[in-house]
């Protein structure tokens, strides 16, 4: 089983159930350059709520978050981020249903009338979450703190044709992209199955031509695997 997560995401070779696991990188993730001024306008914007979409913005933002407000409220996509805004020290919100439509709800049910919002993205982000934002009638900006860049070189096309590779989970809607630019025969002709993170990305999987989709994620990496291994082992042990 392959995972394409960024390079920042290390996924070690491991073990676990019927399958190997191996993360081979297609993207890397980079701070704006611009970083420190895109903070400065975040806080003279004086947003109440602070959205995070990953576990790297959240890191990012948090590296330099140097004026702590008891009244700021985090808003994570799902629980891994949540988990990793809560290990910088503050505790947060998340959706009952993890995806950019859950996301927009759960924003639209605690934004009171004249407090703001701060959506903290990437260059990659999808236009999904602001439109509902702003049919709310919802105070935002957005801010892309991170870019994520493709890597110039990648093993993946190599590993499946030499290796037995039943799936590959793909975790981005630009990983989708990548997969159908630069893989899509060596996938399509050995029948390998395409196990999306999320909506986006199955969406984006699917207008690239892509019809052996398997089971969906809700935007967190490890129930996705526990539900591959549900489905399709026997047994699911402890990572070895």
């Amino acid at each position: 089983m392959v995972l394409t997560r960024p390079s920042e995401k290390y996924f070690p070779f491991r073990t676990r159930g019927c399958f190997e696991y191996v993360n081979i990188p297609l993207t890397k993730t980079v701070p704006v350059s611009e970083i420190d001024s895109t903070m400065k306008e975040i806080q003279n914007y004086g947003p109440r709520y602070f959205v995070f979409t990953s576990t790297i913005g959240s890191d990012i933002f948090f590296s330099r978050y140097s004026h702590p407000d008891p009244e700021h409220v985090f808003i994570a996509i799902g629980s891994v981020t949540l988990n990793n805004i809560k290990n910088h020290g503050f505790d947060g919100l998340k959706p009952a249903i993890m995806d950019s439509s859950g996301l927009g709800r759960l924003i639209a049910s605690v934004v009171k009338k004249g407090e703001r919002v701060a959506l903290l993205r990437s260059n990659r982000s999808t236009d999904e979450l602001p439109e509902f934002l702003k049919s709310e009638g919802i105070d935002y900006r957005e801010y892309i703190i991170y870019n994520i860049v493709e890597l110039n070189h990648n093993r993946l096309e190599s590993y499946i044709l030499e290796n037995n590779v039943f799936g590959i989970v793909v975790t981005s809607s630009m990983e989708a992209e990548i997969l159908a630019r630069k893989c899509s025969e060596s996938i399509k002709s050995r029948n390998i199955i395409l196990f999306p993170i999320g909506t986006p990305t199955e969406k984006t999987l699917v207008s690239a031509g892509f019809d052996n989709i398997g089971l969906k994620g809700s935007s967190n990496i490890d129930n996705l695997i526990a539900g591959i291994e549900k489905k399709y082992c026997s047994n699911s042990g402890e990572w070895i």
